[in-house]
């Protein structure tokens, strides 16, 4: 004999959605954190590599444009580096933000059906 998988309630998956939602504020917080990171990383970088060029402009070598800017990137490279982790940390949060959602949105089918199966029962 087959044994069919217990019957959700009402009150279980408003009590999922409502842990859905909770995980989703936090997400949502933690990707306003890793946004401001990643502007001040891209900050850093930008500044670093532009202060480098003009450095390179300055000192009165002679050195063509592309070779100046090789130059900045190879000094910037360590703040590029983290400009480029913190965009990752802050778009794998919003992948994770988006999976939330999905699954919240999958939640209030779950309980239309489940509010219709009730009512049809009674």
């Amino acid at each position: 004999m087959t044994m069919l998988p217990p019957l959700i309630t009402q009150g279980e998956v408003e009590q999922q959605i409502l842990t859905l939602s909770n995980g989703l504020e936090e997400a949502t917080e933690l990707y306003g954190q890793l946004a401001e990171d990643a502007a001040e990383r891209e900050y850093e970088y930008k500044h670093r590599h532009a202060s480098r060029i003009v450095r390179l402009a300055d000192d009165g070598r002679k050195m063509t444009a592309l070779t100046r800017a090789a130059m900045a990137d190879l000094e910037a490279s360590a703040e590029f580096r983290l400009h480029l982790l913190a965009k990752a940390r802050k778009e794998t949060t919003k992948e994770a933000m988006l999976s939330l959602r999905h699954r919240i949105d999958a939640m209030r089918t779950l309980a239309a059906n489940v509010r219709y199966q009730t009512e049809t029962r009674r």
